[in-house]
């Protein structure tokens, strides 16, 4: 009979321990789940919200035509909702130039006499996102290489 006890025992802190260890496991995937959930997601805001700005550029057919937007040079700052967070800005004006596929547009902002287009965005907040040091022009120039355009 203490053998049985013995044995019960044994099989009941054996049965606790797993199931301690699958709940472990549940929990790291859940968290790894939620965690690329949240990155889909955030990303999928992201291309949401810069794909009204992209569309109106891409759809210029000329400079009257050009959003005003292109005239904000604290167009980052103003956009500060589309940041992951303060501690990680981004570029939203990158962001949205690096989507533009439309060489004949790109061309018309390079061109452009409009010179918001060639001023540089200044540090608010002490909150500096990637390429502060670009103008939209020479992020547009910066474009404009990458697709080749002529």
């Amino acid at each position: 009979m203490r053998i049985y006890i013995i044995v019960y025992i044994a099989l009941l802190f054996s049965c606790n321990e797993q199931s301690s260890l699958n709940k472990r496991n549940e929990d790291t995937t859940y968290t790894i789940l939620k965690e690329d959930i949240n990155k889909l997601n955030n990303r999928n805001f992201l291309e949401t919200y810069l794909s009204k700005y992209i569309d109106s550029i891409n759809l210029a057919k000329s400079e009257k035509e050009l959003p005003l937007f292109l005239n904000d040079t604290q167009f980052d700052y103003n956009n500060k909702g589309a940041w992951e967070s303060f501690h990680n800005p981004i570029s939203v004006r990158s962001q949205v130039v690096e989507r533009i596929n439309n060489c004949k547009v790109l061309k018309i902002i390079k061109e452009s006499k409009n010179e918001n287009f060639t001023k540089k965005p200044f540090v608010e907040e002490k909150l500096i996102p990637p390429y502060i040091e670009f103008s939209l022009y020479d992020l547009v120039v910066e474009r404009m290489k990458t697709l080749n355009c002529k």
